[in-house]
C-alpha cells in the first residue's frame, strides 16, 4: 500500500509539472505589471553591469523591489536573452513545492492525509498557470516549504533557516513564517530552547552575511526588499489616488538628492506619523483590506485570458464585478474563475469550520497551519494594502487543514453509532 502511493505521488508530481509546461507554452508568458516592472529593473540593472540593484538604482529609484525575483529575471535575460528558461524554471518549482507539501504533510499527520492533501492541492485550478508569470509568491513559497521541509522531516534548522532568509528575498514575509514554526516547535516541546536558539541564530547570521554583501557592493546595507512604508503610505494617506514615485518629489521636496534607502527612512516616519493623526481612519480600512485579500481568488485565472499580451488590463475579464454584470452569460475562462471561486470559498468554509476540532486532534498542525493565516492575515491588515493574491502564501496551509478536517469527519461517519455516541458524548 505504501509503495503504491508512493509510486502515485511521483506519478501526479510529474504530471503536474509537464501540465504547468504545457500551459505555459499554450497559453504563453502573463504580462502582470510587477512582472513587466522586474524585466525592466532586471534590464536596468543588465545596463549598468551589476546585479540587482545597481548602485545607479539604489540612487535613483523609489525603493529597492523583490531582489532574488530580479536577480533571476537578470541572470536569465544574460544567458539566454528571455525570461522562459525563469518561467521553466518556476514550473518544476511548483511541482517541487507539491511534493514538499506532501512530505511535510505527512510528517505531521500521516501518508493517508498527506495524499488527500496532494490531491487537493493539484485539483485547486488556481495552482495552474501560476508559472506563466515572474511574480514571486511562487519562488517564494518553494523556499519556504524547502524550509519547512529541513524544519519538519529532517530537524535541521539551521538549514531551515538559510532557506527562510533565501525566500526572504523574494518576498519580505519569512519573519511570518520563522514565527509559526517556532509556534510548532513550543506545541512539539521537543528541545526546544537549542533548537529555536539554533534557528534563530543562524537567520540572523544569513541575514548579515547577504546585508554584508550588500554593503561591499554599493555601500548600503539591505537584505530584502524596502516596498512596505512606501506602499502604506500610497495605499492610507494617499488612498492610491497618486502615483507616488512620479510625484515623490513633490512630496519630499529633497528627493532628488536621496537614494532609495534614505526614502525608505522618510516613508516610514511618514506612515507612523500619519497613523497616530489619523486612527480612526486606520482602523476603517482594516475590514477593507481583509475583505479584499480574501473575498476573491481570480489573479492566477489571469493566465488563461484571450488576447492578455494586448490588454490594458488583463483583470478585467476575470474581476468580481465583470463576473457579477456578465451572469449568467460567461465566457470560458469566466466559467473556469467561477469554479475556482467555489473550489476556493470551499476550501475557506473547511478551514473554518475545522479550526477547533484540529486543536484537539493536530494541536501541532493547527499551531503552525492557524499561525501561518492568521498572524499573516493581521500583517496585511496592519502594514499592507488590499491585493487579493496576497492571501496565496497561506492556501498551502489552509488545504493542509482541510486534509485533516475531511479525515477527521470520514473517521467519525465511518463508526458504528454506539461508538460515534460515545464520542460525541
Amino acid at each position: 500500500m505504501q509503495v503504491t502511493r508512493q509510486n502515485s505521488v511521483s506519478v501526479i508530481i510529474v504530471l503536474f509539472i509537464l501540465v504547468q509546461i504545457g500551459i505555459l507554452f499554450i497559453f504563453g508568458p502573463t504580462p502582470y505589471h510587477d512582472s513587466d516592472c522586474y524585466v525592466d529593473a532586471a534590464n536596468k540593472a543588465l545596463a549598468y553591469g551589476e546585479l540587482y540593484p545597481s548602485v545607479w538604482q539604489i540612487r535613483n529609484d523609489g525603493f529597492i523591489w523583490n531582489i532574488g525575483a530580479i536577480d533571476l529575471v537578470q541572470v536569465s535575460l544574460y544567458l539566454f536573452g528571455s525570461v522562459v528558461p525563469v518561467l521553466l524554471l518556476y514550473s518544476v518549482f511548483k511541482g517541487v513545492t507539491a511534493w514538499l507539501f506532501y512530505q511535510v504533510t505527512k510528517k505531521l499527520t500521516s501518508g493517508k492525509i498527506a495524499f488527500m492533501a496532494l490531491l487537493i492541492y493539484v485539483c485547486y485550478p488556481a495552482n495552474y498557470g501560476e508559472s506563466t508569470s515572474l511574480l514571486s509568491e511562487l519562488p517564494f513559497m518553494f523556499f519556504v516549504f524547502v524550509s519547512l521541509y529541513f524544519a519538519v522531516c529532517r530537524e535541521s534548522y539551521i538549514l531551515c533557516a538559510v532557506f527562510l532568509v533565501i525566500a526572504n528575498t523574494f518576498r519580505p514575509l519569512s519573519l511570518l513564517f520563522l514565527i509559526a514554526i517556532i509556534i510548532y516547535l513550543l506545541l512539539r516541546k521537543k528541545d526546544v530552547i537549542r533548537n529555536c536558539c539554533r534557528m534563530i541564530v543562524a537567520y540572523v547570521a544569513c541575514i548579515m552575511l547577504i546585508g554584508g554583501l550588500s554593503y561591499v557592493r554599493t555601500g548600503h546595507f539591505f537584505y530584502q526588499a524596502t516596498t512596505g512604508w512606501y506602499n502604506f503610505v500610497q495605499s492610507n494617506e494617499f488612498d492610491n489616488e497618486i502615483d507616488l514615485a512620479a510625484n515623490e518629489h513633490k512630496i519630499i521636496p529633497e528627493a532628488r538628492q536621496l537614494d532609495c534607502i534614505e526614502k525608505d527612512v522618510i516613508w516610514r516616519k511618514r506612515a507612523i506619523q500619519w497613523t497616530m493623526d489619523n486612527p480612526d481612519r486606520y482602523m476603517s480600512k482594516w475590514l477593507h483590506t481583509l475583505t479584499y485579500t480574501y473575498v476573491s481568488d481570480n489573479t492566477g485565472m489571469c493566465t488563461f485570458v484571450a488576447d492578455k499580451d494586448k490588454k490594458d488590463d488583463i483583470y478585467g475579464e476575470v474581476s468580481m464585478p465583470c463576473l457579477i454584470r456578465s451572469f449568467p452569460h460567461y465566457s470560458k475562462v469566466q466559467i473556469l474563475t467561477v469554479v475556482n471561486l467555489a473550489y476556493y470559498y470551499m476550501l475557506l468554509s473547511l478551514f473554518i469550520i475545522g479550526i477547533g476540532r484540529i486543536f484537539r486532534e493536530y494541536t501541532h498542525v493547527a499551531g503552525l497551519c492557524v499561525s501561518v493565516v492568521l498572524f499573516g492575515s493581521m500583517l496585511l491588515v496592519l502594514f499592507s494594502h488590499a491585493e487579493s493574491r496576497y492571501h496565496i502564501p497561506f492556501m498551502p496551509f489552509i488545504i493542509m487543514m482541510d486534509a485533516c478536517v475531511i479525515s477527521l469527519y470520514s473517521r467519525a461517519s465511518s463508526l458504528p453509532v454506539s461508538q460515534r455516541d460515545r464520542k460525541q458524548g
